[in-house]
Order: C-alpha cells, then sequence, then structure tokens
C-alpha cells in the first residue's frame, strides 16, 4: 500500500498543479481517509475550543474533537495543559463535560490523575508494587500529552511532539486578522454540530471559496459584494483568507470597516473562521467521521451586550447559510460516489484556495510541510462570479 499511495499521491500532485481537483475516489476511498488521518490529523493543528472553560486554575473541559477525544485543564499553577481523555488502565475517559477538580478519575476502575496528567492513584495499588514480577513504575503511566497552543483565546492541539509551533504554522493569518479587525474579547454565545453526508474534504472544497455564493447564498449575497472584481483573496500554501465588502455603505459603517465589512480565514486541515470587522466572528470546524460522514461544528463568538434574542438571530442566520452548504456538499458527494468521473477544473482566481488546499492534501499524504508562506496574488482575486 505503501509505494502505491506514493505513486498516486505523485500522479494527482501533477494533476493539481495543471489546475485540476482531486480525483473523486480521494472523497470515498477508506484507505484514502485512513492515510489522511495518519498524515494530516495526527500531525498538524486541530481546533479544540475556546479559553473561557479553562480560563481559572483547577479547571478542565473536554471535547472528541476532529476524532480525538481531549481533555485540556489549567492547572494549579495556571499552565494550560492537553492530554488524550483516555486512561492508561483501560482506556476509558477519565473526564466528562467540564468543571473544577483537583483531580481526573476514571469511572472505569478509578485511576485518577492529577491536572498536570501525572498518575495519582489507583485502587488496589498494591497489587502492581507488590505483587508484579515485571516491575510496575508509576511515572510511566501519566496521560498521554498533546500540545496546546492559543490563537487569541481559541485553543488548538497536535498530537504530534515535533510539530512546529501553532504561530509557525499560521503563518500572515493572525497578521491578516489583526488588520480586518476580528474582536477576540467577543465571548462564546452557542455552539452547534451537524452530521453531513460528505467527505470531510467536500465540505472544506465548499466553504474556501464563494464563487458559489451568488447561486448557493442569495441572503449573503444580498449583503455582501459577492463578485469577482469586490472580493479579495490571499492565497498561502493550504491557507487562504478572503475579504467581503457591504453593498449597503450603512453596513459597512456598522462593521468599522469602509472596504472589507466581512472577512474569513482558513486553516488547514479544517478550521475556518468568519468575522464582521470589529464585532462578531463565527467558527466553523469540518470534522472528519469515515470516508464519506462529516461533523459540522459551529461555534458562535459574540459580543457580550447582545441579548439572547439577538443572538439567536445571529445563530438562525448562520443556520441558514450552513444549511445551504451542507445541502450542495451532500450532493456534490452523490457525485463523487458515482466513482469513474473525470477531473474537475478548478478556476484560477474565483478557486485559488482549492487549488491551495488540494496541493495542501498532496503534500501532506506524500510526507512534506506545507509551506505556509504567503504568495503574492491581485489584490481582489476572484471570489465569486463576476
Amino acid at each position: 500500500m505503501q509505494g502505491t499511495l506514493q505513486a498516486e499521491v505523485s500522479q494527482v500532485k501533477e494533476q493539481v498543479d495543471a489546475g485540476y481537483a482531486l480525483p473523486s475516489s480521494w472523497y470515498t476511498d477508506p484507505q484514502i481517509f485512513a492515510a489522511e488521518r495518519s498524515r494530516i490529523f495526527r500531525k498538524h493543528w486541530l481546533y479544540f475550543g475556546h479559553v473561557a472553560k479553562v480560563s481559572e486554575p483547577g479547571s478542565y473541559t473536554t471535547r472528541t474533537a476532529s476524532g480525538f477525544p481531549v481533555v485540556v485543564t489549567r492547572d494549579e499553577d495556571g499552565e494550560l495543559r492537553g492530554f488524550l481523555n483516555v486512561c492508561r488502565h483501560r482506556l476509558h475517559p477519565v473526564a466528562i463535560g467540564c468543571g473544577k477538580a483537583k483531580a481526573l478519575q476514571c469511572h472505569y476502575h478509578g485511576w485518577s490523575y492529577g491536572l498536570d496528567g501525572r498518575l495519582k492513584g489507583m485502587p488496589r495499588s498494591t497489587e502492581a508494587f507488590a505483587q508484579d514480577g515485571v516491575g510496575f513504575v508509576k511515572e510511566e503511566f501519566g496521560l498521554v500529552p498533546v500540545a496546546v497552543e492559543t490563537w487569541g483565546p481559541l485553543i488548538f492541539f497536535n498530537l504530534d511532539p515535533d510539530a512546529p509551533s501553532l504561530m509557525d504554522a499560521l503563518g500572515e493569518l493572525p497578521g491578516l486578522a489583526d488588520i480586518r479587525g476580528v474582536n477576540f474579547s467577543t465571548v462564546p454565545r452557542g455552539v452547534d454540530e451537524e452530521q453531513v453526508n460528505c467527505n470531510w474534504k467536500t465540505l472544506v472544497d465548499n466553504v474556501i471559496e464563494c464563487y458559489h455564493c451568488p447561486t448557493v447564498h442569495p441572503t449573503f449575497s444580498e449583503v455582501y459584494d459577492t463578485s469577482a472584481k469586490a472580493v479579495e483573496i490571499t492565497t498561502m500554501r493550504g491557507a487562504c483568507a478572503l475579504a467581503f465588502p457591504a453593498r449597503d455603505k450603512a453596513v459597512a459603517q456598522q462593521a468599522g470597516d469602509a472596504d472589507f465589512a466581512y472577512h474569513a480565514y482558513f486553516f488547514p486541515p479544517n478550521f475556518y473562521l468568519s468575522a464582521r470587522a470589529h464585532e462578531s466572528y463565527f467558527l466553523l470546524v469540518t470534522e472528519p467521521v469515515d470516508a464519506t460522514h462529516s461533523i459540522m461544528h459551529s461555534e458562535f463568538i459574540l459580543p457580550e451586550s447582545l441579548t439572547e434574542e439577538q443572538v439567536r438571530e445571529v445563530m438562525d442566520g448562520a443556520a441558514i447559510v450552513n444549511a445551504e452548504d451542507m445541502a450542495v456538499s451532500a450532493s456534490v458527494q452523490v457525485g463523487h460516489e458515482i466513482g469513474s468521473m473525470p477531473l474537475g477544473y478548478l478556476m484560477p482566481q474565483s478557486e485559488a484556495p482549492l487549488r491551495g488546499f488540494a496541493s495542501y492534501v498532496c503534500d501532506a499524504l506524500a510526507g512534506e510541510e506545507a509551506d505556509a508562506t504567503v504568495e503574492e496574488t491581485p489584490a481582489r482575486a476572484g471570489a465569486g462570479s463576476a
């Protein structure tokens, strides 16, 4: 399989460099999915959640993120730590939900761990220390650590001990977000998850371009100019940023940005942040389930001053756009599952982010590190139809 995969990746990379989309088999094949889980999701930075739930020493929070059960703690010294949420005894979770505690205790056999991950105790421990002929070493049975770092209040984790820092991996994205005015002082106001009948890349392909916006998102396109001449796209190796001007000057002034009232940032493999300048932002994570199913994980980070009714209005509006995206993604997946379709063609400007993402996937499966350096692109390289 190894040699066969490498040969296939090399061939697909040549096709991607020529402007073609990834082959449909890469959106349906369980072996490709397994390779992605190993070479992408086990090695690259993945979004976990907002730091609000672990803001105080002694707090912890859990989530199964991109298929990995993770617990993040704030130890008594205030240090943020991350671990696989799996007991070293028989692999049961050691924490559920979120809260405050001096230790994390597995409810299967009662093994307990400090917030720093060290094994603190286990029932009937004398059996291990006095009767085990191979010699049990308590210090070797702490929780499995994962690297955790933050971009503003957003926590990311990485299972690879040799991974570059989060800031190095993000490259130019934080700087672009600062320029456009992402307001990280806002607070979490809601979370939603829905399973979608499509490969995780099918969802990514959809959310990182707005070529489809005039036809799929008419309400959004009424408020923001999604034409090719109006949208600014900054492409990176796999990552991208898009910025949209408001059609109504009053909307632009309300957002605090005369040029680009709405902007979005994609950090591969599956993290998407969109924002109204200086106001609120919305997170979308396309999490893999298997070769043909994904979870659309959404978070709403809004000003604390909003009423519950206003929060619901924002979430309902986003739900409309999400539903439109999920519907077309599921329909595209049906096309992928035909199994013998010719390669698709990606527009060089409007779908430039897709070309970069496809190249990123190829490089990752080939074992090459993606280059996060921003490429020079035209000031307004199309994200929508002319």
